[in-house]
């Protein structure tokens, strides 16, 4: 057996090419990802938000379109665009996904906003001082409704002045009525919603922001969606069809659903016609590319040339490239899956460092690989 660094170095790597299947946990993405042709429409205009629908199968790279746009407002819009990301979905562990309704999902949405607010101020004390008295009035009463205790004992401090502590000038409960909260009657979720967003809107432009990107990802992540991605469209259903909320100014909501979903979304009264949206796919052009990007930017000297080949012997050489994109099924991360299944073989059986990725190998990582996706499918039906 060889030791997979070891390897790994004698063949000119800084590190394992095909070792993480999972966009959250990539280190330096961007030096290798391969964009889509739509990134620019997804990404849209930061002074006219749009809302954006992006719809895939599991590991075609929603969660990486995210990460790269998440990226680009860090490098270019970093004080202009507030990104938030709303991927957890705690009441899902509490209801039934039929009973989901458009409040648990803005109750959420707000106590994100109103935590990003108090961590900008806890971060930049000076703007605290550029909001206004009924400003002020405005976040106290949201953190109030969405802070949880501890959190108020953290961030109260940072948002008053020493005179607004000594006075006590803050919080008071006149007004607060008028804010989305726990007990609002159903029919008045649009219009509470509308208010409490239309404050959050005030404070952040404030601050000098033009727009806030909402990312609603992971939602065949929860624990009731996991084996059934199809019921991501219920979940995420009462939101994506108030088109109140999502086509509001300022605010660009982008959703990132499994393509499984679009039956339930449609249930659910979503209006495809009323949203920009795209379908992810992968030709064999882009899985090459997508390859060729790993290898090279793993490989320090650049003599593998962004290829599988030259690691393999001659039988396999000028075609394991092709083999193993056909092999992938036009998914990027059961490509990543089938090299790293060929690397692990090989230390595996290798006998010396010299040794090349036999054909042998390729067949034993191929059988692997495709038993790894029967299992999935099995888990996913079970």
């Amino acid at each position: 057996m060889i030791e997979m660094r070891e390897f790994l170095k004698s063949r000119g790597f800084t590190g394992h090419p095909f070792n993480t299947f999972d966009a959250d946990r990539e280190k330096n993405l961007s030096k290798f990802v391969v964009l889509p042709p739509y990134f620019e429409s997804v990404f849209g205009m930061p002074d006219d938000p749009q809302p954006f629908l992006v719809l895939g199968m599991r590991g075609l790279g929603k969660t990486t379109l995210k990460r790269m746009l998440k990226e680009r407002i860090e490098e270019r819009y970093n004080s202009k665009i507030l990104p938030i990301d709303y991927s957890f979905f705690p009441f899902t562990t509490k209801k039934e996904l039929n009973e989901v309704t458009l409040l648990d999902h803005m109750l959420e949405l707000v106590r994100h906003f109103v935590t990003a607010i108090c961590s900008l101020i806890d971060a930049n004390a000076t703007l605290r001082t550029k909001l206004s008295t009924a400003q002020k009035q405005s976040l106290f009463h949201m953190c109030e409704i969405f802070l949880k205790e501890e959190e108020k004992h953290l961030y109260y401090p940072k948002l008053m002045s020493f005179f607004e502590k000594m006075l006590g000038t803050y919080p008071k409960k006149k007004g607060r009525d008028f804010y989305l909260s726990p007990t609002t009657d159903t029919l008045e979720v649009i219009d509470k919603s509308d208010f409490t967003l239309n404050k959050i809107q005030d404070v952040l432009q404030t601050f000098g922001y033009v727009s806030s990107y909402i990312f609603i990802d992971k939602l065949d992540e929860t624990s009731r969606t996991m084996k059934e991605p199809e019921q991501a469209g219920i979940l995420v259903g009462p939101l994506i069809s108030c088109l109140e909320i999502v086509q509001r100014d300022f605010f660009s909501f982008k959703f990132f659903v499994p393509a499984e979903s679009i039956p339930n979304l449609k249930k659910c009264g979503f209006r495809n016609d009323k949203i920009q949206n795209q379908v992810i796919t992968w030709s064999d052009e882009k899985l090459h590319e997508v390859l060729r990007k790993r290898i090279m930017a793993f490989n320090k000297d650049g003599k593998l040339l962004g290829k599988l080949g030259p690691l393999c012997d001659d039988t396999i050489r000028e075609k394991v490239d092709e083999f193993v994109v056909k092999k992938s099924l036009n998914s990027p991360r059961n490509l990543l899956r089938f090299c790293n299944a060929m690397f692990s073989e090989h230390i595996e059986i290798g006998k010396t460092m010299d040794e090349l990725i036999s054909k042998r190998t390729v067949a034993v990582a191929l059988k692997k690989y495709e038993y790894s996706l029967k299992i999935d499918q099995f888990c996913a039906y079970e």
